[in-house]
């Protein structure tokens, strides 16, 4: 995260921090599939929101760390929090092209 800091503040740039979640594959049988899956999704948002927050405090906590020795701003450099749910590589190449 330093380097990326770095970087964006010598290209006039911003970041993007991306955090997929994996899936979890199902374990249930056919008769509970719907209640199991409403279950697992609200399960899977709360979790991403849970991520979110906590990826802003950290961030919250790097950013005054680094500022010492780079100066401000550093939380303003980043521009999204992406947390989606799938498959990390698949979210990756995805994001690249929105």
């Amino acid at each position: 995260m330093f380097y990326a800091v770095d970087l964006a503040k010598r290209h006039d740039a911003r970041i993007i921090i991306l955090h997929a979640i994996q899936p979890v594959p199902h374990l249930y049988s056919y008769g509970e599939s719907y209640q199991a899956e409403r279950i697992l999704m609200k399960t899977k948002e709360q979790e991403q929101k849970t991520d979110i927050d906590e990826i802003k405090n950290r961030l919250r906590q790097f950013c005054s760390n680094v500022e010492v020795q780079t100066g401000p701003p550093c939380v303003e450099l980043v521009s999204k929090i992406l947390v989606p749910l799938g498959h990390p590589v698949e979210e990756i190449l995805k994001s690249r092209v929105a």
